[in-house]
Order: structure tokens, then C-alpha cells, then sequence
């Protein structure tokens, strides 16, 4: 946290610790409350100034994502992050859990997880009807 406040000093910079939005008002917040052992180095104002924009920043940045998903629910488009959409396309190409987890780097029940998330984004029971349905929404367009 130290070098955080003396770097932002010194070169007037605060966006890159207002990004970190939810999880740096989390930090701003323990330091505040005196949880952390070089407290007297970093000025309070600082730290409620971070606190105080990393929150704003987190619920503008929810709000556009809720818009933007929003507008993808009212086109009947579910949403689907990169990582969603790599092992949708995994799975329309017939490959196992185990093959698309070892692809991505990712554990099995990883990738069941995210299986279990695809099926019930596109309201899915199995893999066929995923593709099926993937399929019928185009999802798949420049994806293989």
C-alpha cells in the first residue's frame, strides 16, 4: 500500500487504483480502519479519495456491463465471456471435457462448471442441444 500511495505521489497518478475498483475499496477500507501495519505512511485523504472513487468507478462499471447484457437479453442473444464461448466451440467439436481442459489450462471440474454455466445460459440439457441451440443463434459465426 505504501508504494502504491508513494508512486501515486510522485507521479500524480490514482485511475490505475480506482480500477481495481471492488477490491481496492476493499483495501483502502482495511487500511482505514488501522488493519494493516504501515498505516501512518499513507495519508487518510488518499485513502478515502481511492475508497470513495474505486466504489463510483465499480458502479458505473456494473451498471454498463447490465446495460450492455441487457441489451444482448432483449435480442435473445445470451451473453458468453471469451473463455464461455472457447469451450462452446470445444464442445461443438466434439472434443471431451478433459481435451478442452487440457487445451485451456484449466482443471476438468473447471470446465464442467463453465459446461454447467453454457447450458444454462443457452437453456440447455446436454451437449446437442447446446450446439443446437448455439447453432440457431449463430454463436458460432467466426468462432471455429
Amino acid at each position: 500500500m505504501e508504494a502504491a500511495y508513494e508512486m501515486s505521489l510522485a507521479n500524480s497518478i490514482v485511475m490505475p487504483f480506482i480500477e481495481l475498483g471492488e477490491d481496492m475499496r476493499l483495501l483502502a477500507n482495511t487500511a482505514l480502519a488501522g488493519k494493516y501495519p504501515g498505516q501512518g505512511r499513507v495519508k487518510r485523504s488518499w485513502l478515502e479519495t481511492i475508497r470513495s472513487r474505486a466504489s463510483i468507478y465499480t458502479k458505473k462499471l456494473n451498471m454498463a456491463v447490465e446495460q450492455y447484457l441487457g441489451d444482448k437479453k432483449e435480442e435473445g442473444i445470451p451473453f458468453f465471456t471469451s473463455q464461455e464461448m472457447s469451450i462452446l466451440a470445444g464442445i461443438s467439436r466434439g472434443l471431451t471435457r478433459k481435451k478442452i481442459a487440457d487445451d485451456r489450462f484449466l482443471s476438468t471440474s473447471t470446465v464442467k462448471n463453465i459446461i454447467k454455466t453454457i447450458y444454462a445460459k443457452l437453456g440447455a440439457i446436454n451437449r446437442a442441444d447446446a450446439i443446437r441451440i448455439a447453432s440457431s443463434l449463430d454463436l458460432f459465426r467466426n468462432k471455429n
